[in-house]
């Protein structure tokens, strides 16, 4: 089976970054270990959640892209379940029209000359219109 593109998006406890970087290696380390492949992640930011989650007003948010079967994902979800750090997840399968990039075409266009009009011609003009 093909491996697929997945997203994590996560919350995490408000703890020294210093000791959530381990688990979030764990994640990786997973990941590499069942022959997927990270694309990218996101520092962790801290939030000021909207209301309470198990008790925590603030915490981080990161999330991951990455490559990986689906077969392999129960047990991404286990280890996922089993960190107390982090307060809450979503795993999301990313289509394959989405991840694909496309570069954007764009048309050159070719600038258009403008007749360099003469006032006396205007004035012409706007006799004859006014009829004087």
């Amino acid at each position: 089976m093909e491996p697929k593109l997945y997203e994590l998006a996560y919350l995490l406890r408000n703890e020294p970054e210093e000791a959530l970087k381990p688990i979030l290696e764990k994640i990786r380390e997973y990941i590499e270990k069942k022959n997927g492949r990270s694309l990218e992640g996101v520092s962790l930011s801290r939030r000021r959640f909207s209301y309470p989650i198990r008790k925590e007003n603030e915490g981080f948010f990161g999330h991951l892209k990455f490559f990986i079967k689906a077969e392999d994902l129960a047990e991404l979800e286990e280890i996922l379940k089993r960190e107390k750090s982090i307060l809450r997840y979503l795993l999301t399968k990313i289509k394959r029209l989405e991840a694909e990039v496309r570069p954007q075409v764009r048309r050159i266009r070719k600038p258009v000359e403008k007749k360099a009009v003469d006032l006396a011609e205007i004035d012409k003009k706007l006799e004859e219109i006014l009829g004087s």
